[in-house]
């Protein structure tokens, strides 16, 4: 069950990920709208800080301040949480919208991109992800993504996706990483071979440096 208070706030992202395209469409414009808000709330703050300066003793720029944060709580990326400890993140509340977040990513990359592209929230959250501890309905969900995200061409912060498998790391992943190792796309080919490869590694650095090097074909050292 979600927390009560993050699924009135958050609780129209599932429809970014749903099967039935209605929905999806329901869900993008409710995003839309909620990105404008957020915009405009951000416009009034600035206009107050310019007229007045941060001046915090100033009941209107203080109701500004007020306004752009409770419109940030609805929003997307923007509600979601910042900050948790290692230990917090596998039972934090926020964890189904995060997990939406980067399932619309992956499921959906062109939308993504034009709604709400957000790299650094992307590499962000796949840091904070890259846990054990995940319950079944996580990991079912984050090896789904994994394999969505090997069998397309690499984007941007795709190498992070990296500590999640090892968080996750199964039989299950595993064979559905060799299944897209045999994926006619040499892009897919290449990510999850590179994804098993770090598998079969984990002392492996995921470094910048070592994808490039697994592109270009340079041989590998642990």
């Amino acid at each position: 069950m979600f927390d009560e208070g993050w699924e009135p706030r958050l609780g129209w992202t599932h429809g970014l990920i749903s099967a039935v395209p209605a929905e999806r469409e329901t869900a993008l414009q409710h995003h839309v709208a909620t990105r404008a808000a957020v915009f405009a709330a951000t416009q009034r703050m600035n206009g107050h800080w310019h007229r007045t300066g941060p001046d915090y003793s100033d009941p209107v720029f203080r109701q500004s301040i007020a306004e752009h944060q409770a419109a940030m709580r609805y929003a997307f990326p923007y509600g979601l949480w910042q900050q948790s400890s290692a230990e917090d993140v596998p039972h934090r509340p926020e964890l189904p919208y995060v997990l939406n977040f980067l399932e619309w990513e992956a499921r959906h990359p062109d939308v993504w991109t034009e709604h709400a592209k957000h790299w650094g929230a992307k590499e962000s959250w796949l840091r904070t992800l890259a846990v054990p501890g995940h319950g079944d309905i996580a990991r079912e969900r984050l090896t789904a993504m994994l394999e969505l995200v090997v069998s397309r061409a690499y984007r941007c912060k795709d190498r992070h996706y990296v500590g999640i498998a090892r968080a996750i790391d199964s039989h299950e992943l595993r064979n559905r990483l060799t299944a897209v190792a045999e994926h006619p796309s040499p892009w897919a080919r290449l990510h999850a071979t590179y994804v098993l490869d770090m598998l079969q590694h984990p002392d492996r650095p995921n470094t910048r440096a070592v994808w490039e090097r697994y592109v270009a074909g340079v041989p590998r050292t642990v």
